[in-house]
């Protein structure tokens, strides 16, 4: 597994634990409080993320002031719900993965957001992306309520979004590598978004074909996960690593990814 993925699976147990400590403090200390007020909905709303319970925690979140912690909360549930990105099965893909030899990060997001079989038909990829374009915007008002933006978000708030980041790049791959697989067909097909699919199927996409929208997009993501990487780093080999990666996206290194670029990003897997 490459040492961006080890790295933020310990971060995210640290995380994971941390949160199951905060939860079971706040339960103790809201149990005095009215059922029906702001921290008291708040916190069933948390246990309700603890559980798995999105669209419950969702349907809480969404009645609530828009509050920073309320945004980050709903964001949460949106990526658990739609995208099945929760913490723990975050943590057991990369470990079978791991296990399988296969570290790729298009193969660990392509397997968490995919069906049982790791396929997403282009249905799915439509929901997905408008999911992930939605959890990332409530990051983004969270920003709008910071004086400094971006910077001024948690370690958490930049690692959350630097997965979702990274989701949404794959589910634009996805979404273009679709469109060219899907092309002469009357029926559309679900792909499989792991770097084995896509070379065996190379022959029937040989290029897509971006909109400036999907590059501005992956523009963006490229962004948010150098942040993520730079707030959570522990060693150089962090940055080398998110350094290759980007530079395998962006080949002339000048914040901009193209076609070319996103087509020879696709070759070379």
């Amino acid at each position: 597994m490459s040492s961006i993925f080890r790295f933020l699976k310990k971060r995210m147990l640290f995380c994971a634990t941390l949160s199951v400590l905060v939860i079971a403090a706040g339960g103790f200390l809201v149990s005095c409080d009215n059922g029906d007020s702001f921290d008291a909905k708040l916190e069933e709303a948390r246990i309700a993320l603890d559980h798995g319970n999105y669209a419950q925690a969702r349907a809480i979140l969404e009645s609530l002031p828009q509050t920073e912690m309320v945004l980050e909360y709903l964001s949460n549930a949106i990526a658990g719900g739609e995208l099945n990105m929760d913490t723990l099965n975050i943590i057991a893909t990369m470990d079978e993965l791991d296990d399988e030899g296969k570290e790729g990060s298009v193969d660990i997001i392509g397997t968490i957001i995919g069906n049982e079989n790791d396929e997403l038909s282009c249905e799915d990829i439509e929901a997905k992306l408008a999911a992930v374009n939605e959890a990332i915007g409530l990051f983004e008002q969270i920003m709008d309520l910071k004086p400094n933006g971006i910077a001024d978000l948690t370690e958490g708030q930049k690692l959350q979004l630097g997965l979702l980041s990274m989701t949404r790049t794959v589910l634009v791959l996805a979404k273009l590598i679709s469109n060219k697989y899907n092309a002469s067909s009357e029926i559309c097909a679900a792909i499989v978004m792991t770097e084995e699919w896509i070379k065996a199927n190379r022959h029937l996409f040989p290029t897509v074909e971006p909109t400036q929208d999907d590059l501005d997009s992956i523009d963006e993501d490229l962004h948010y996960i150098s942040v993520a990487i730079d707030a959570v780093d522990e060693n150089n080999d962090m940055l080398d690593d998110y350094n290759e990666f980007k530079n395998e996206l962006d080949s002339d290194s000048n914040d901009h990814v193209t076609a070319d670029e996103l087509n020879l990003y696709i070759a070379n897997m």
